[in-house]
Order: structure tokens, then sequence, then C-alpha cells
């Protein structure tokens, strides 16, 4: 299953108090795709909810690796329409709306 994780950035987060950071170990830990995204990431575009997706690997120490590739996807590239396929979630932390 890959999981999309709307958040502040992540160089930001304090690993010991951020629930959004745990709950992105205990995803990786299952053995699904995690993947990270800013609010600034999230767009419009011809009529599409679109975001720039990074997949993401986290471990339990201050940094954290992000791969290069940061092209725009269509959400439902990371997201899928439930009629089509059931194997994706998106949770968007709750802290991000209290730093802007």
């Amino acid at each position: 299953m890959r999981v999309a994780f709307i958040m502040d950035p992540i160089q930001n987060v304090l690993i010991d108090k951020d629930t959004t950071f745990v709950f992105m170990l205990e995803s990786q830990a299952r053995g699904h795709e995690v993947y990270y995204l800013e609010m600034g990431d999230l767009f419009v575009e011809q009529a599409k909810a679109m975001g720039r997706a990074r997949r993401i690997e986290v471990r339990r120490e201050f940094r954290a690796r992000e791969p290069a590739s940061q092209q725009p996807n269509p959400a439902s590239d990371v997201v899928p329409d439930r009629a089509r396929r059931d194997d994706a979630v998106v949770f968007m932390g709750g802290d991000h709306a209290s730093n802007g």
C-alpha cells in the first residue's frame, strides 16, 4: 500500500513528539511505501488535484533520505479512486495549520 503524508517540512519534525512521524515509521515498518508532501506541494492542474509526492525512507534519527525526483503527479497516482484500487491512504497531520 502507498501512504502519503501531508505535513510540515520534515526537517522541522520533532521525531520523539510528532505523531505523523510515528505513523510514517510504522507504515514503513509494515512494508508500505511512504510518501511525503508539504502543503505547498499540492495544486490543481487542468481540474485535477495534483501533488509533488516524494517517496521517503524515515528512521528514528534526525535525518531523512529523500530521492531527488519531485515530479508532479496526479493525486490519483498516489491516492487512486477507491472504485479502481484500494491500496493507498493519505494522512494529513494536524500541526501544519498552527505554523502558517
